[in-house]
């Protein structure tokens, strides 16, 4: 009994030892486990170290392939514009708005009677924009008109006077036929009796009467011829007479013609579409010609000047 005692003891004893055993061996097989462990993620850490952004975050790599195509497809619109048009336009920092404005003046001088305008009103071409005094070119009209007449009545009484001495060189031209008949018969008459008066078939005092009729005719001819001479002249001097009633009536048209002209003028228009800028006259201020009234500026034309960089 004391021996089955011992084996028991034994048998207990090598048990407590075998479960050491086991205990020790599994007590240093976990702390190689765990090293083990340890060693495998230094080693992940070091390959997530070695990986770029976009290999280790993938939503960075899809964000920056979208932006690189977005960039390319930006730069290919830009090229595309700036070959259609931006090649052609032009930038700046010093420009300016220009306009070629109309300075309104009056032809002639005068007492501004009305302004019909005012500044920065729109106004059309023909537009009425001031008006002077017209009383005194109205009178230069009335003036001209006058002389017009006058030069026009000289011309007719001219051309009746004219008419007269016309008649009167036909009278002398026929008295000058007469004449020259009479002294032609008169000198026939002296041939036909010195024949006779030389044969004592005729008188001597016969022939001395006809040498005298002779000689009268031949005066009496010399004296229309003179007359009718005059009366050529007087009728070319009748004619530049008419010609001179003529100019005086031309030279009266004209001066109607500009009095006409500047009683138009009185009234002052806009000869362009545009707006009143910088008007400067009012009524009953005396103006005198190419005086500077207001301006006209022709909106819908405005240009712009600019120095490019």
């Amino acid at each position: 009994m004391a021996d089955t005692q011992a084996e028991s003891g034994e048998q207990r004893s090598d048990k407590q030892g075998s479960d050491k055993q086991d205990r020790d061996e599994r007590g240093s097989d976990q702390p190689r486990s765990e090293a083990g462990n340890d060693d495998q993620k230094d080693n992940n850490a070091d390959e997530d170290d070695k990986l770029s952004p976009l290999e280790r975050y993938p939503i960075v790599r899809y964000v920056f392939v979208a932006a690189l195509v977005a960039g390319i497809i930006a730069a290919i619109a830009w090229y595309m514009n700036y070959r259609a048009s931006g090649q052609y336009l032009q930038s700046t920092n010093n420009a300016y708005v220009r306009a070629d404005f109309v300075t309104v003046s009056p032809k002639v001088g005068g007492y501004v009677e009305r302004v019909l305008v005012a500044d920065n009103q729109p106004v059309r071409r023909g537009q009425l924009l001031a008006v002077l005094d017209p009383r005194d070119y109205r009178a230069n009209v009335e003036q001209a008109q006058a002389q017009i007449a006058a030069a026009a009545a000289n011309i007719r009484a001219a051309q009746r006077t004219f008419d007269e001495q016309q008649a009167g060189v036909g009278q002398a031209a026929a008295q000058v036929a007469s004449a020259e008949a009479a002294a032609v018969a008169a000198e026939r008459e002296v041939q036909r009796y010195e024949p006779l008066a030389r044969s004592g078939a005729e008188s001597r005092e016969r022939l001395a009467n006809l040498v005298l009729q002779r000689d009268r005719a031949a005066a009496e001819l010399r004296a229309q011829r003179a007359a009718y001479l005059a009366a050529r002249r007087s009728v070319a001097t009748q004619a530049a007479r008419i010609v001179q009633a003529e100019a005086q009536r031309g030279t009266a048209q004209a001066q109607l013609a500009r009095a006409s002209t500047d009683l138009g003028a009185v009234e002052i228009r806009s000869s362009i579409d545009g707006v009143v800028a910088d008007k400067a006259v009012r009524a009953g201020q005396y103006v005198q010609p190419a005086t500077r009234l207001m301006s006209v500026v022709p909106v819908d034309q405005l240009y712009i000047e600019a120095n490019f960089k």
